[in-house]
């Protein structure tokens, strides 16, 4: 196994960094079997490929990251054609599920953690402003665009925890909606078939994930076609 290339990921290259904060990387190597590093995501070239023909976000951050942030890149041919369709499945279910997710982590008990309940609602609204700028210019141009969010939310925790999500969800939801309906409007609906969409990320399971048994791989795909036909209308 050799490490090909590898890329700054996360607050490092969107300018959130605090010190404490993690360094988080993706590697791309010839084939599997790579040996773990703390914070580090590992792919390979076809599993990276086939995560920019799908249109996840996290691998078309690394596609158009600036130079300062690749620190090794030996293999240049990956290849990403934007499709407008499979970017608003993928853009709209990422973003829906950060905020149900920064809603659960301020608002449930048992799973209050007040620094991912802020990062998951920051993230909503920051993949959609990315989402927005892919669908306008078929790149990502600006990773720094929704920081000044980021700081905003970061103060309304520094006043306490009373009714932090409350305080959130009333300032910033109306954002967000506005966000989800510029983000629809320029990639409009295009029904990608259920049972398409469902082998494609079986396929892609199957290639990336080799500790998770096939009876298991099929039960997270159906949940992600239930988020993605059910949830704000994707």
């Amino acid at each position: 196994m050799q490490v090909l290339n590898k890329y700054r990921f996360g607050s490092y290259v969107y300018g959130t960094w605090q010190p404490g904060s993690d360094e988080d990387f993706i590697c791309i190597t010839d084939k599997p079997g790579a040996e773990a590093e703390p914070d580090t995501q590992y792919y390979t070239r076809e599993v990276f490929q086939r995560l920019l023909d799908h249109h996840e976000i996290a691998a078309l951050e690394c596609y158009f990251l600036p130079d300062r942030f690749i620190l090794r890149q030996s293999y240049a041919g990956f290849t990403f054609n934007l499709d407008k369709g499979r970017l608003r499945v993928s853009i709209s279910t990422m973003s829906a599920n950060s905020w149900v997710k920064g809603k659960k982590k301020l608002t449930v008990p048992g799973d209050y953690d007040e620094r991912q309940g802020i990062k998951s609602v920051f993230h909503a609204i920051r993949i959609l402003e990315l989402g927005i700028q892919l669908a306008q210019t078929a790149r990502i141009n600006d990773y720094s665009a929704c920081n000044w969010l980021y700081e905003a939310l970061c103060k309304l925790a520094a006043a306490g925890p009373d009714r932090l999500w409350e305080r959130i969800d009333d300032r910033y939801r109306k954002l967000y909606h506005k966000l989800q309906t510029q983000f629809r409007e320029l990639c409009p609906k295009t029904g990608i078939p259920q049972h398409r969409l469902k082998l494609e990320l079986i396929g892609l399971f199957r290639e990336n994930d080799c500790y998770t048994t096939e009876v298991v791989q099929r039960k997270l795909v159906d949940k992600i076609i239930q988020l993605v036909h059910n949830t704000h209308d994707l």
